[in-house]
């Protein structure tokens, strides 16, 4: 199964949502605009995307 991710990109924070391969919502949050918070993110969702 696929996943994609979406970013909503502000000066100071981000949201990011993860989909999967159906459009189906399986991952919401509201991040720092970090990119080590996004890679957290991200590896802690355990799945390549």
């Amino acid at each position: 199964m696929g996943y994609f991710v979406g970013l909503d990109v502000a000066l100071r924070s981000l949201a990011l949502c993860v989909i999967d391969s159906d459009g189906k919502i399986v991952l919401e949050r509201a991040l720092d605009c970090e990119v080590e918070a996004i890679h957290e993110c991200l590896a802690k969702f355990g799945h390549p995307v």
